[in-house]
């Protein structure tokens, strides 16, 4: 029994304890509730920056995607875009050689390019210079002036595109139109050239809906995945996540959320994501209004603002339920002072340190911590709970980091790898290629594939690929070889070895095209044999290996050779590199007046000079400041490029006509039918010449080249007519080139035909050469034309063509062109 001293020290006591212990409890619980604010604070912002990483993550990759999309598109349309040009070429080259007249060449080209189909029904169609559409596959729009058109969103797009065009010679376009006659709205990427000699435009394009498609295809996954993870994500008691476009359109809405949604707006939450702070707004609750917080991330690609919301009372609900938890320990042991003593008290305390504790390192962010305490009291569930509760954190983001490189490698696997043959693809070999300053790749196309998709379908076509590739697999075995498709029917193979042999490139290239050559892909569904044949290009050892490659495969189709391995001739920088220098080297000539007319000598069948011929000379110093004169053989095609032709003709021609006028001699000068076309040109004729004697015109032969494409007959005449009533004598210089047009011969009856050069030189070996010379020297006996046999380069020639017949002769045999006569 205690008596009253002892139960009042023993009540004193246990009072001095309770008062001590319920103020490290009053003292602890803002402690408490401060950091688990702060830490559910930090879990909040946290989850946002995790989804926002992911959102990020993912439209890098899809913009990456999208990039390289629009590349291949574009590089695809490049490649059939050629197609219809080539049709051009093709049908322009025969009517140059006078196989048709123009008239028939454009309609028999028009009719091949308006049979062109690719992809989904996609097509070619032609304007003329002021816009009309002249081929179209739709009558509709034929005759139409497309430049009055606007697309589907108001846009002319065709005279700027036939603007840069001309300017440039090709352009890319994008606008929008209506596909296969409905009602179907679709961006369209075209590519348009400028075909010079028939000035006319040529365009073709896609329609890159495939593109958007596969773009929302992407998109929608990736809003599928993120909404999982925000599903499984919990801030504080009801707090989430939802995403939302700056136009205000749900994006993702966790649940049916959102009842915020018409609380914020663009303006608002583009400034809480610039400045980082977070947005405090009120809203209704029950019955009354509290206040939220929202903290907001953006994504730029998506346009896309990642919202984190919660009631701000909610932040403290887990810090409520630790203090409710404390209080009935607090009173608990309260109960059980006065049974247990004073010894327990300390060990009751002991825990709710651990916890504090272990709440402030959570707080810091180590999701390492746990609460080893095992009792089956309100601490040992408050322990468990904080540990479940740490756990589920340390999950999420475990999860969320598996998820995130799962699907990259996913997305990566798609970007770098063939769909129909599952090598890796163009991507996958311009990575590899970074990787080295330079490399060796070997570049090779399926001849004449579209008539295999044309002849036995497309899926036919695709099973041809495929077993050409496993062809390619296998010969690749037990060699450096790495091998990719880049695109269509077109593969590379990729030599990693820095070792040059070229031994084993050259057996490699010819083991590779031989064997293809007798290889058959067998298709059992058709049951056919199908025999293919492939071009190649090689670039060795080089660097920008792929564009070089490349070089050499065009050269090597365009020139009907087998392969073509890449060398400096064919590089298109250096020949434009070339152009700019002798474009500035012209330029200084013409403002220096260095063109200086030349002369070379014509006989007559007894080898007495009776003319000369005028030829353009430039004249430069070298470096040891000695003067040479160099010929048009090197510059005159740069200068028809540069557009400073004309002015270059008009001093040769002004020289040489003002020096004649000052001799006795009779002067033959060259005239193409650009210069019967260029007022500056003629204007200096016609004021030359009227002011000269009907004696010194008779001693001028204007030579027309008859390789010169002259495009307006009617103009040439005139002009033919209008200088011989002025005593001026005529010939038609490299007559017997292919462009001889009999007709127009008879017409103009020229008082000389020069042979052609090509022809003379190879007189005495080409049966050919010699039977069309005769041929040629009967028809002007026949006319009472005379002859000039050019390009008399040694005495045999010259006996076989004054055997022949020819009256007049011209060749380095005989003398090479002079400065002074």
């Amino acid at each position: 029994m205690f008596n009253k001293l002892s139960f009042k020290i023993i009540a004193l006591f246990t009072l001095t304890i309770l008062t001590y212990l319920m103020s490290i409890i009053f003292i602890a619980m803002p402690k408490i509730e401060e950091y688990v604010l702060e830490s559910e604070t930090r879990n909040i912002k946290s989850q946002l920056e995790r989804v926002a990483s992911i959102v990020h993550s993912k439209s890098k990759i899809l913009e990456t995607f999208t990039e390289l999309s629009l590349k291949n598109h574009k590089d695809r349309i490049k490649d059939i875009a050629q197609v219809g040009n080539n049709i051009l070429i093709s049908y322009n080259d025969r009517y140059q050689k006078g196989e048709i007249s123009l008239d028939v060449a454009k309609e028999i080209a028009f009719n091949e390019i308006n049979k062109i189909r690719y992809g989904k029904n996609d097509y070619f169609y032609i304007l003329d210079k002021n816009g009309f559409l002249i081929q179209h596959p739709d009558s509709r729009f034929l005759h139409e002036e497309l430049t009055l058109y606007k697309d589907q969103k108001g846009k002319y797009f065709a005279k700027e595109m036939m603007q840069n065009a001309l300017k440039n010679g090709h352009t890319y376009t994008r606008y929008y139109w209506v596909k296969d006659k409905k009602d179907e709205v679709l961006e369209k990427l075209t590519y348009t050239t400028y075909f010079k000699p028939w000035d006319i435009y040529i365009s073709t394009g896609l329609y890159i809906d495939d593109i958007q498609k596969s773009i929302d295809v992407q998109k929608n996954n990736i809003k599928e995945e993120i909404l999982k993870i925000i599903d499984s994500i919990k801030l504080a008691k009801m707090g989430y996540i939802y995403l939302i476009s700056s136009d205000n359109k749900t994006i993702i809405n966790p649940k049916n959320h959102l009842s915020d949604k018409n609380l914020l707006n663009a303006e608002m939450l583009k400034k809480s994501f610039k400045t980082k702070k977070e947005i405090s707004l009120y809203q209704k609750r029950g019955m009354a209004k509290k206040e939220k917080i929202a903290w907001v991330e953006y994504n730029k690609f998506y346009d896309w603002y990642i919202v984190a919301t919660v009631f701000k009372e909610d932040l403290y609900y887990m810090a409520k339920s630790i203090n409710n938890i404390l209080l009935s320990i607090s009173f608990l042991v309260l109960s059980f002072l006065f049974i247990i003593g004073l010894k327990y008290i300390r060990k009751l305390i002991h825990p709710i340190e651990i916890l504090s504790k272990n709440a402030l390192a959570i707080q810091k962010g180590d999701l390492t911590v746990r609460n080893n305490i095992h009792t089956n009291d309100e601490i040992g569930v408050l322990s468990e709970q904080l540990n479940f509760m740490v756990d589920d954190i340390e999950d999420h983001v475990r999860n969320l980091e598996e998820k995130v490189e799962q699907r990259t490698r996913e997305l990566n696997d798609k970007l770098y790898y063939d769909d129909l043959t599952k090598l890796l693809n163009k991507f996958a070999l311009l990575e590899e290629l970074n990787k080295h300053e330079s490399s060796t790749v070997l570049m090779l196309d399926i001849e004449s594939f579209d008539d295999i998709n044309e002849l036995y379908s497309y899926h036919i076509g695709n099973i041809v690929l495929k077993e050409y590739s496993k062809f390619l697999q296998k010969f690749c075995q037990d060699r450096t070889y790495e091998l990719f498709r880049l695109y269509g029917n077109t593969f590379a193979l990729l030599d990693k070895e820095e070792l040059i042999d070229f031994m084993k490139y050259e057996r490699d290239i010819t083991e590779l095209i031989e064997s293809t050559k007798y290889y058959k892909v067998n298709v059992k569904e058709i049951n056919a044999k199908i025999d293919i044949d492939v071009t190649l290009g090689a670039a060795i050892y080089q660097d920008n290996a792929l564009k070089k490659a490349n070089n050499a495969l065009k050269n090597a189709k365009k020139n009907h050779k087998r392969f073509v391995v890449y060398n400096s001739t064919l590089n298109t920088d250096e020949m434009l590199e070339n152009i700019k220098l002798w474009r500035e080297q012209i330029k200084d000539a013409i403002e220096k007046d260095k063109i200086v007319p030349f002369y070379q000598p014509i006989y007559n069948r007894e080898k007495e000079i009776i003319k000369y011929e005028t030829l353009m000379r430039m004249k430069e110093l070298n470096k040891d400041g000695e003067i040479k004169y160099i010929s048009p053989f090197f510059f005159l095609e740069i200068a028809t490029k540069t557009k400073q032709y004309s002015r270059l003709s008009e001093m040769v021609i002004k020289k040489a006509l003002i020096a004649a006028s000052k001799g006795d001699y009779t002067i033959s000068i060259n005239l193409g039918f650009s210069d019967i076309e260029d007022p500056k040109i003629l204007d200096m004729l016609d004021e030359f010449f009227n002011k000269k004697t009907a004696e010194f015109c008779s001693r001028v032969v204007f030579e027309i080249l008859e390789s010169d494409h002259i495009s307006d007959y009617e103009i040439f005449e005139d002009f033919i007519e209008k200088y011989r009533k002025l005593g001026i004598r005529f010939a038609i210089d490299d007559f017997g080139t292919g462009y001889s047009n009999f007709t127009h011969i008879l017409r103009i009856r020229p008082d000389y035909l020069k042979i052609d050069g090509s022809l003379i030189k190879n007189i005495a070996t080409d049966k050919d050469s010699l039977g069309l010379v005769k041929s040629i020297i009967k028809f002007s006996q026949e006319l009472n034309i005379k002859t000039i046999a050019e390009f008399v380069h040694n005495e045999e020639v010259f006996n076989i063509v004054h055997e022949l017949g020819v009256d007049e002769f011209q060749g380095y045999y005989l003398s090479e062109p002079k400065i002074n006569i």
